[in-house]
């Protein structure tokens, strides 16, 4: 570090704390500009002659516009609190959900009123759609999409929040199952794993953007959805198998539905890629929000239950 050769000095930075003078000198000094960095109780000064002043001040704004936004991924992504209350809400839903179909409370049929029926979503009836995903037709059934939605949907919830991480799961099941309800034909189905999938794509979504804005490279930003689509072939796909000469087999006794878990893994994606994009901006999604996309939550999926009860009385 080099005295300014001019007696004339400027002052072009003054902090609290030494880290950024230090940091202010190194930057000066990688583009050869003379500096003295002088140290006062509580404050530190760059101090440089008076005709390098501009020039020096120019280079330290550049600078700071150049790296504002640094670390871009890291902070914008820090664990977001409350997300444990959401994965033992979802468990409670839709274990109710649950004890209410296979008694038949209140004396309403709730299979056949919220069930996924293909044709009846594509006369209309898209609410199915969003009932589907609180029925199932065995504990078996319920366990596994208790287990896997709760952990995808806490770890979601961790990365945007509570409100915004579980409407995606609900929107990308209910998306996921209208689009496979319009490419279907005569079609019933019950179940959350189209949400699940949902989740695990939007949990892909935000590990490969976080990573884009990270400054990774292609590798890096497409591994998460490597993985994630590995996750569904492993999970989604049930007995289904690619022979070399036969296409795609499967065991025709196999109900598992295939394409309800790709088109939620989808719509997960693209859900969840719009959302990482918008909590990334600066400040975030807002606690408004946040509470209003909670709100949005509770309201469809009981105003899809009310329309499906009172269609069918």
């Amino acid at each position: 570090m080099s005295d300014p050769q001019d007696t004339a000095e400027t002052e072009v930075l003054r902090t609290r704390g030494a880290r950024a003078a230090r940091e202010a000198a190194l930057v000066l000094n990688s583009v050869g500009i003379p500096h003295r960095l002088r140290r006062d109780p509580g404050a530190s000064s760059l101090l440089v002659a008076a005709t390098d002043a501009e020039r020096a001040a120019a280079e330290l704004e550049r600078y700071r516009r150049e790296n504002s936004a640094w670390p871009p991924a890291r902070s914008a992504f820090e664990s977001a609190p409350g997300w444990v209350p959401g994965g033992g809400l979802f468990v409670l839903v839709l274990g109710a959900f649950h004890r209410l179909a296979v008694g038949s409370s209140f004396g309403v049929d709730w299979y056949a009123a919220g069930r996924l029926d293909a044709a009846a979503v594509r006369a209309g009836e898209w609410w199915r759609a969003a009932t589907a995903l609180t029925l199932h037709g065995s504990l078996a059934h319920l366990a596994s999409n208790l287990v896997f939605g709760a952990v995808f949907g806490c770890l979601l919830a961790q990365a945007l929040g509570p409100g915004p991480a579980w409407l995606c799961v609900l929107l990308s099941g209910l998306a996921g199952n209208l689009l496979n309800a319009l490419v279907q034909g005569e079609h019933l189905a019950v179940g959350a794993s189209t949400a699940v999938f949902g989740a695990l794509g939007a949990l892909a979504a935000i590990q490969s953007t976080r990573r884009t804005l990270g400054g990774a490279g292609p590798l890096g930003r497409w591994a998460p959805l490597v993985v994630g689509a590995v996750l569904l072939g492993w999970n989604g796909m049930g007995s289904a198998r690619l022979e070399p000469l036969g296409g795609v087999v499967r065991d025709p006794t196999d109900t598992t539905d295939v394409g309800a878990h790709i088109a939620g893994f989808v719509c997960g994606i693209v859900l969840g890629k719009a959302l990482a994009l918008w909590h990334a901006r600066p400040g975030g999604i807002s606690s408004a929000a946040r509470r209003a996309m909670a709100a949005a939550l509770a309201a469809l999926l009981a105003g899809a239950w009310l329309l499906a009860v009172c269609r069918g009385a």
